[in-house]
């Protein structure tokens, strides 16, 4: 049985109704923000096969999502894109929506080789790449499903992601973890979502690459995913489009282009931005830390002091300290582990009137028994100002 209604067994019917029968027990309002709008049986149904209809694997999971949900704030998500990021992620990724696969899916192309790896990895949190692609995903659920649905008939929830390699090189093995947070998201929260993944133009070395990679996803999900070559048009045809919906330079008659952008000038001012922050590097290693100390004097008025920092793939402790000329501490900033790795660190304290001394910055990461970090920071005192920046790098 497919787990699909009409084709569900007698033990998968009744996994579904006391599946249900929790849903209606609590009572959800799906005309707040803080609950899917678009909750319905298929809805449930795709968590119950995700967990292979073990209700209680699948009740968990369900209520995990709902708890992401609220607290990720995904129910405006729509209504109040992550602009800031979102149009410098959709220029450094090339990709788009275009036309249906023969099953009515809608189809997503991305040309993942062309790529900026800078832009990404250096300018672009993985925090914020993970809102660009969640406000993909909710339209995609909301929006192009219900067009696909009303359009075949029938309910269409599955999407078609074609992921072209070409120009891919060892560097963009820098963009492997944003693109791990990601596929964590969709598995937990938009499971049997993906129809097919089908990757073209894969060079000789990324089926080795490949075969580690999906040692870490879902068994289901990797079993949707197929890996070809640059002999792959007649595939495509054959398996998965008719000649209209799929693009000329795929092998198919459709005039669609996806969309890229000549970045080298957005680029430019990125590293005028990161020029004009003077980040410093430090390697933290691991059980130890990093500290550093600034004079402050807020004698003839209320002063402030500014920080920016950011570390690589690992997050640390971070605390600001004014210690008075008198020995007095006071914590400006008590010790918090900050997810520097998934997004830029940019704040400031205030010194009051009349205090003078030193501020100590303190990253901390004396906890890891295994990782260093890798820091880039600066801060400043209450003699200068964190610089303006152009473009994203608040």
């Amino acid at each position: 049985m497919s787990g699909h209604f009409g084709d569900l067994s007698a033990e998968q019917q009744k996994a579904f109704d006391a599946f249900k029968a929790n849903v209606e027990m609590k009572e959800l309002d799906t005309t707040s923000d803080a609950v899917p709008s678009n909750l319905d049986d298929y809805y449930y149904l795709r968590f119950l096969r995700a967990r292979d209809f073990d209700l209680a694997k699948s009740w968990t999971m369900f209520e995990n999502h709902l708890k992401w949900y609220e607290a990720e704030k995904i129910g405006t998500i729509l209504k109040n894109p992550p602009a800031k990021y979102r149009e410098l992620y959709r220029k450094a990724v090339p990709h788009a929506h275009h036309g249906v696969d023969k099953q009515g899916r809608p189809v997503y192309y991305q040309k993942t080789g062309k790529a900026q790896v800078e832009t990404l990895s250096k300018f672009v949190p993985t925090y914020d790449m993970l809102r660009v692609h969640l406000w993909d995903m909710e339209h995609l659920q909301n929006v192009l499903f219900k067009e696909a649905s009303e359009r075949e008939g029938k309910r269409v929830e599955t999407v078609v992601n074609i992921l072209d390699l070409t120009g891919w090189k060892l560097a963009h093995r820098g963009l492997i973890p944003g693109l791990a947070a990601i596929t964590r998201v969709d598995e937990d929260n938009y499971p049997e979502t993906l129809g097919a993944s089908i990757i073209i133009n894969a060079p000789s070395v990324f089926p080795m690459i490949w075969n580690l990679v999906k040692g870490f996803l879902d068994p289901v999900v990797a079993s949707k995913v197929e890996v070809l070559g640059s002999d792959y048009k007649a595939v495509l045809l054959e398996k998965y489009f008719d000649a209209d919906q799929l693009p000329e330079e795929y092998g198919g008659e459709s005039k669609f282009e996806v969309p890229t952008w000549d970045q080298s000038e957005t680029l430019a001012k990125l590293r005028e931005d990161e020029a004009r922050l003077g980040l410093i590097d430090e390697t933290i290693l691991a059980g130890k830390k990093f500290v550093k100390t600034i004079p402050v004097d807020a004698t003839e008025g209320e002063k402030s002091v500014s920080w920016y920092f950011r570390t690589a793939l690992k997050n640390i402790n971070f605390s600001v300290t004014l210690t008075t000329d008198d020995n007095k501490k006071v914590a400006l900033v008590p010790s918090t582990k900050v997810e520097s790795q998934v997004a830029f660190v940019t704040d400031s304290a205030t010194i009051p009137a009349g205090v003078k001394g030193t501020v100590s910055f303190l990253w901390d990461n004396s906890f890891s028994w295994a990782a260093s970090k890798q820091l880039s920071y600066n801060v400043w005192g209450t003699d200068d100002e964190m610089p303006a920046l152009d473009l994203y790098l608040y």
